[in-house]
């Protein structure tokens, strides 16, 4: 918050500085408080993001000691949990050697795998021309497609050498999250809502997310490590609703109205969310509010006074009990 990390023993409890941003540094120019975007908690409780084009890891516990992992461009978890996947690319004068590829399209992308304590991994891989990897299932890496052959965005599953499409998720829609056999993604040539599925990779078929009464989900959410529950953002007709759906069971727990415009339905922004277990963190960064949601007793948890925000802030995990 504000450039430090702080830990709150308990949701109402006042915030104790554990990392004070150092005097003269402002937040934009700041350390691993200042901008660590896509973190996310891993099963074993490492926190795990990226800042500055580094792969980051944060021990639990000891958050003021960050173990810098590889560059990257983006990461995901490991199918099992355990370890983390970098991902980085290639210059363009490097890509697709022996290709012809027109200039779009040249990208092409490799992944290697660390164990959070930083241990680098026995696994790289380098896709094929025109595959970004964006998440790891046991069934093989899900991967954007875009080649010459055909340029429209489609998402697939690789093999699990990762030297080629197994089977094909939608010829034309991007992933908006992935964990455990789950992918949501969200269909582009769809005209009407609701236009966001999930994908199961061990059955191979997409099929409808759990109905919400307030109205379909939109926007990028946020997927338990289990991939089982899905965090979203529900676009209502008085407004934006936060709303958890158990893709297992089937439903949809309405957690009420959040002041987001229509325009603006992307978690992890304005307002962010993390998954801490079974925990739904959520942290409205303009207001101050913190809610946590356990989606297994569905018991929901307030903060009575907001905290004071002046320059951002994000909500990173819980520790351990």
């Amino acid at each position: 918050m504000d450039g430090d990390i702080l830990v709150l023993d308990r949701t109402d409890a006042e915030p104790r500085t554990v990392v004070a941003r150092p005097d003269g540094v402002d937040v934009a120019a700041g350390r691993l408080a200042a901008d660590f975007a896509g973190r996310r908690q891993l099963p074993a409780g490492d926190l795990v993001g990226l800042r500055d084009g580094t792969l980051i890891s944060v021990v639990v516990g000891k958050p003021e000691e960050a173990v810098l992992l590889a560059p990257a461009s983006s990461w995901f978890a490991g199918a099992d949990g355990t370890v983390v996947w970098a991902v980085t690319q290639a210059p363009p004068d490097q890509a697709c050697a022996g290709e012809q590829v027109p200039e779009p399209l040249r990208r092409q992308f490799a992944m290697n795998d660390f164990a959070p304590n930083g241990r680098p991994g026995r696994h790289a891989v380098v896709l094929p021309c025109g595959f970004e990897p964006v998440a790891d299932t046991p069934q093989g890496v899900v991967a954007q497609r875009a080649t010459a052959a055909a340029p429209r965005p489609a998402l697939v599953v690789m093999d699990r050498q990762g030297t080629a499409a197994a089977a094909t998720v939608t010829e034309d829609g991007e992933a908006l999250a992935a964990a455990g056999t789950r992918v949501v993604w969200k269909d582009n040539g769809c005209a009407r809502e609701p236009c966001t599925q999930v994908y199961d990779t061990a059955k191979g078929r997409s099929a409808p997310l759990p109905a919400c009464a307030a109205g379909p989900v939109a926007g990028r959410g946020v997927i338990d490590a289990t991939g089982r529950r899905y965090a979203g953002i529900v676009r209502a007709a008085d407004g934006s609703r936060l709303a958890v759906l158990d893709l297992d069971g089937g439903t949809c727990t309405d957690l009420g109205p959040v002041g987001l415009t229509p325009a603006d339905n992307d978690l992890d922004h304005a307002v962010a969310a993390s998954w801490s277990g079974a925990n739904l963190l959520v942290l409205d960064s303009r207001t101050g509010a913190l809610t946590s949601h356990n989606a297994a007793t569905h018991r929901t948890e307030t903060r009575a006074r907001p905290l004071r925000i002046t320059e951002g802030a994000q909500v990173w995990g819980a520790l351990p009990a």
